[in-house]
């Protein structure tokens, strides 16, 4: 089998390259970044990192990389069963004409699966609806019989380094890679195939994602550099705690979970998250925090899930109020909100911002001003 994946980032390279690479997969690379195109061609394949107590290295071979300006990205698409992607939700749109063109002219049998990784919901589906909107009618009709598009579910903390000039992925030993269960492609190894996809999205979202931006961006407030720096917070790991508990129960009304199985599982991320060697910068999982904020992602989905069943969300509000107050001079969204709320006032800011029920968005600004008074009431 052979795959074209965009984005060689630490997401790409060191998770779908390296499950690709277990399953004897010829793949190629699509990025933007010289460097890592051109690292990828000399040395004909990459190491990859774990950060476990040994330092394991492994190498992916059976690759190469390519521009995303190259025009034989069509004739890659052409000779390949399987299109992934790890390049950020905002990054679809503007590869979707490159899939497009390539789809159109495909002269294969089979159709082509497509895969996008991004950590947000249904990240296939916004490619597929990108896709279709730089399509013709009679391009789409033939681009949907040619093309198999799945959704997925991804989960690995990875990051990138620069070692004596080579940039090298490093990735903790965990992953999970789950696919939207079909029978035309099930042929992976080392992936979960699920038939309820939503169930694995929201449980990634609202456990996994929210825990890792609710220690950003509380430690943030606290001026932690690194998320490892906010866990030693035992004052932060609490409210973390409860934020996550008020979440979990949207997973036992709505799924009928196992609260105790779903604490266990909680734990696992701290373990994971705690990690010292991640070495994670909260202004890098805080980036974006306008996405972060919008209606179907990782802080506000569960709030207006827990509001709408009724559910407890007081410790939610805060995790809100410390997206708001999230400040880097390096990050657009974060000074876009900066200068709402600087321009407007809280109490229009909110609403301008928020996607949420008018008595949410009363307690969030409420919050807000009485946590501006004084950020420890951020804790009690």
């Amino acid at each position: 089998m052979k795959a074209i994946h965009f984005g060689a980032g630490s997401i790409g390279r060191g998770f779908i390259g390296e499950v690709l690479h277990k399953n004897n997969i010829e793949t190629t690379f699509v990025d933007a970044y010289d460097k890592v195109i051109d690292q990828i061609n000399a040395d004909k394949g990459y190491a990859i990192r774990y950060l476990d107590e040994a330092n394991t290295e492994h190498w992916i071979d059976n690759v190469m990389a390519m521009h995303i300006n190259d025009p034989a990205i069509s004739e890659v698409i052409n000779n390949s069963q399987l299109l992934t992607t790890a390049i950020g939700v905002p990054n679809l749109e503007k590869i979707a004409p490159i899939i497009k063109a390539g789809i159109l002219e495909r002269n294969a049998q089979k159709p082509l699966v497509v895969i996008a990784n991004e950590n947000v919901m249904y990240a296939t589906n916004i490619l597929k609806e990108a896709i279709k909107n730089v399509s013709e009618p009679d391009e789409w009709q033939e681009i949907e019989k040619n093309t198999l598009f799945l959704n997925s579910a991804i989960d690995r903390q990875a990051s990138t380094i620069d070692e004596n000039g080579k940039l090298l992925p490093v990735v903790e030993p965990f992953f999970e890679w789950v696919i939207e269960k079909d029978a035309n492609f099930n042929q992976l190894q080392h992936v979960k195939y699920v038939e309820n996809m939503e169930y694995y999205i929201k449980r990634k979202l609202f456990i996994v994602n929210a825990t890792h931006a609710a220690f950003a961006y509380i430690g943030n407030v606290f001026s932690y550099r690194t998320i490892q720096d906010a866990m030693d917070d035992q004052r932060i790991v609490g409210l973390v705690t409860n934020i996550i508990n008020e979440n979990m129960q949207i997973f036992v009304n709505e799924y009928g979970d196992d609260i105790n199985e779903l604490r266990d599982y909680f734990n696992s991320i701290l373990e994971r998250f705690g990690n010292k060697k991640l070495n994670d910068s909260v202004k890098r999982v805080g980036r974006n925090p306008r996405r972060k904020l919008s209606k179907d992602e990782r802080i506000i989905s569960p709030i207006r899930s827990l509001f709408e069943l009724g559910l407890p969300y007081a410790n939610s509000l805060k995790l809100v109020v410390s997206a708001l107050l999230f400040r880097d001079e390096n990050d657009d969204e974060a000074n876009y909100i900066e200068k709402i709320i600087e321009e407007n006032g809280i109490d229009e800011a909110v609403p301008h911002l928020l996607a949420l029920p008018e008595e949410l968005l009363d307690e969030i600004i409420s919050e807000y001003k009485v946590v501006v008074e004084d950020t420890n009431l951020l804790l009690d």
